[in-house]
């Protein structure tokens, strides 16, 4: 990736003229979205500022680890805090999002401070306009993590170890453990250069997939036996889940993280979707795909979504039964174009 040297030196001027840095990621953070945040709350508060993560929603456990997460804000639990903290800031860093809406019901506060000199660090397509004062965006990196490895080694940033381990934490977890297809050449000798700072790849491995709650393990189990669909007409699978059903399993947010994938290992399948009931008539979907179809243009059509090619998600209010009904109709039609 290419960044001009101009705007590095614009967001080394930026912090230094600033010393309150609020982070915020989007609704439902996942690897990626935290390793962001923990790995620039580590570089920040080792330069001397003051830091804290307003996330809009719960943080799964199995990210709770890093270093940093001790100043990490829920908007969700607490939104005096939150607003407090976002009032004091200087400066926003937005991190691993494209749209300010995708900070869910946050996103009202936020533009509140619409005024405050900003930075986001992305790597999805179609960036809002003006969404922040220095934009680093680049569709073509694996992760939001290895952008900010970028961004740090150009701005001759200081990377320790418990930064490395943040950014190899957002790597492989948005990469599918360097499996998918964005994990192209380039991000394989950025997770050298991580390794080679000295991080434990064992514990990082052990606390994000070695780390599941017994009823997260149930739910998972419960949906593999009891809701998985495999259409006979289409190389489609998929899995529906009802507020009563995430309820009597304890759900919290992450749970569900790798299940949307799972489907994709049947033979022949090569779409998969998880659809998510929840508060008020939401439905959130997952989607994912394999080869050429882009999934990330199904979502943005149908679901109010976007996100990667082969990986992305919407969301819409209805209920559980028409948002299937859609889906099964849609998906049909979309795979004729790509001849599946």
């Amino acid at each position: 990736m290419q960044f001009e040297e101009k705007k590095i030196e614009e967001l080394k001027n930026i912090l230094s003229q600033r010393k309150n840095v609020a982070i915020i990621p989007h609704k439902d953070p996942d690897g990626d979205a935290v390793g962001a945040c923990m790995a620039w709350t580590e570089l920040l508060y080792n330069k001397g500022f003051e830091v804290n993560v307003v996330s809009p929603t719960y943080v799964p456990a199995n990210l709770r680890w890093m270093n940093g997460y001790k100043y990490v804000t829920i908007f969700e639990e607490n939104k005096e805090l939150a607003a407090k903290i976002l009032n004091d800031a200087d400066l926003f860093l937005f991190l691993d999002f494209n749209n300010i809406s995708r900070t869910g019901t946050m996103s009202e506060l936020l533009k509140n401070f619409n005024k405050k000199p900003s930075i986001l660090i992305d790597h999805h397509p179609e960036t809002e306009k003006n969404i922040a004062d220095i934009i680093f965006s680049d569709i073509s990196v694996s992760s939001t993590c290895e952008l900010c490895y970028e961004i740090f080694t150009k701005a001759g940033f200081h990377i320790t170890v418990d930064i490395a381990e943040s950014l190899f934490a957002g790597i492989i977890t948005d990469t599918g453990k360097l499996s998918y297809s964005s994990s192209h050449p380039e991000v394989y000798r950025v997770v050298g250069d991580l390794i080679a700072k000295g991080i434990n790849k064992e514990k990082i491995y052990n606390e994000i997939y070695e780390n599941t709650k017994l009823d997260s393990l149930r739910l998972i189990g419960h949906s593999l036996r009891n809701k998985l669909v495999v259409l006979e007409d289409a190389p489609v699978a998929f899995i529906s889940l009802c507020k009563k059903e995430l309820y009597t399993y304890n759900f919290k947010s992450g749970d569900t993280e790798d299940l949307v994938n799972i489907p994709l290992t049947i033979k022949g399948i090569v779409v998969s979707a998880l659809f998510s009931q929840k508060k008020n008539g939401l439905v959130k979907i997952s989607l994912r795909s394999k080869g050429n179809i882009p999934i990330n243009e199904f979502a943005k059509n149908n679901f109010n979504g976007g996100g990667h090619f082969n990986a992305a998600g919407g969301e819409i209010y209805d209920t559980l039964e028409n948002v299937i009904e859609i889906f099964k109709i849609k998906i049909k039609d979309f795979l004729i174009k790509y001849k599946q």
